[in-house]
């Protein structure tokens, strides 16, 4: 992949970056940080310094805003990737970006949502970055596969109900070589990340797959921010519920009613006014 000719994107605040450390190419570094899964008090000290000190930060589109305070001195580069848009085009050439910036002696931030491994191709970015010689590390971030259901209240584990898990994305639900749903049928508790636009696909392969109708299922949107969102619903219904949108998490499992007993969630239904038949709740 040639990165001669790479042709920065626009960023903020605009500024050349000043510090004694940029002299050469070999001054050039890339630190791929995980931002955690959306409330910025949930970022690591480590992934603050690495902001603090770096000369340019790359960041995803789900990133909040208010992470990138830390980043003043930086200059701030958005390539998060919208649904829809050629996803390889775009990633290749988030690839020649950090790329050119190291070669240019910077030291950058690559920030990605959640943890830079789980369903974050931080592994493929990793991987372009030592292909082209540059030196890398990784800061880990929260993920939001179980940190979004435990702000919401919600154990992937319990004793009694559930002693294991599986993580899935839900981008790859409508394709043939994505998720073995046979094998997360038979997880006590199933968490699909990404998967709100799938969600017909997902109960209908997991109840395909001998999953109960019955079964109950949480999808949190805007997870640990002070927007969230929690809507409840069993296997068979969660796919006519209104109003879903990205980001959300689901969560399949008895799991879901382990900290709050199902008849307490339709009192609250009564009380919200929500009067649409089907066993869904706003709120966190």
């Amino acid at each position: 992949m040639s990165t001669s000719t790479a042709t920065p994107f626009s960023g903020r605040p605009g500024r050349k970056p000043t510090r004694k450390g940029i002299r050469n190419a070999e001054a050039g570094h890339v630190t791929l940080v995980g931002a955690g899964p959306g409330d910025p008090d949930l970022l690591t000290r480590k992934a603050i310094v690495e902001l603090r000190g770096c000369d340019a930060v790359l960041y995803d589109r789900l990133v909040d805003r208010r992470i990138l305070r830390y980043a003043r001195r930086a200059i701030q580069i958005p390539v998060g990737k919208k649904p829809g848009r050629c996803q390889e085009t775009r990633q290749n050439r988030i690839h020649q970006l950090m790329i050119h910036y190291a070669r240019k002696g910077y030291r950058i931030v690559r920030l990605k949502g959640g943890d830079p491994f789980i369903f974050g191709r931080g592994g493929e970015e990793l991987r372009a970055l030592e292909e082209a010689g540059i030196s890398c590390s990784v800061v880990p971030g929260i993920s939001s596969f179980y940190s979004v259901p435990e702000v919401a209240g919600i154990p992937l584990t319990f004793r009694g109900i559930s002693t294991a898990f599986g993580v899935f994305t839900g981008h790859e639900a409508d394709r043939s070589s994505g998720i073995d749903f046979g094998a997360a049928a038979r997880m006590p508790t199933s968490v699909f990340l990404m998967g709100v636009k799938q969600l017909g696909q997902i109960s209908q392969q997991l109840m395909a797959h001998g999953k109960d109708p019955q079964t109950p299922v949480a999808i949190i949107r805007n997870g640990t921010r002070s927007n969230q969102e929690v809507r409840y619903s069993d296997l068979a219904s969660a796919p006519l519920l209104n109003g879903l949108s990205s980001p959300s998490i689901i969560v399949v499992g008895e799991v879901v009613y382990a900290l709050k007993d199902r008849s307490s969630i339709l009192t609250e239904i009564v009380s919200t006014g929500d009067a649409s038949g089907l066993p869904a709740l706003f709120g966190s």
